[in-house]
């Protein structure tokens, strides 16, 4: 089954931060989920991007033990 561990919106430069945290103890990938509106007059509606996380970004405790994870992504099509 699939657990939302987060949800945030960006802010007006298009940056937000995340934390997620889950009781599983089974070994589980994270997938972070961005959805878009695309204003773009040839095909407006909603966007989603999938991205598998690399696994060092998952760590075990009440703490994250790597807390960067830096990305651009271009969502913009015109």
């Amino acid at each position: 089954s699939i657990e939302l561990l987060e949800q945030t919106h960006s802010d007006e430069a298009g940056r937000f931060e995340l934390v997620g945290r889950s009781r599983s103890n089974s070994n589980w990938r994270p997938v972070l989920n961005i959805y878009h509106d695309c204003e773009d007059a040839k095909n407006p509606g909603r966007r989603k991007m999938n991205f598998l996380l690399p696994r060092k970004y998952v760590t075990e405790g009440p703490t994250p033990q790597v807390n960067v994870f830096r990305s651009r992504i271009r969502v913009a099509i015109g």
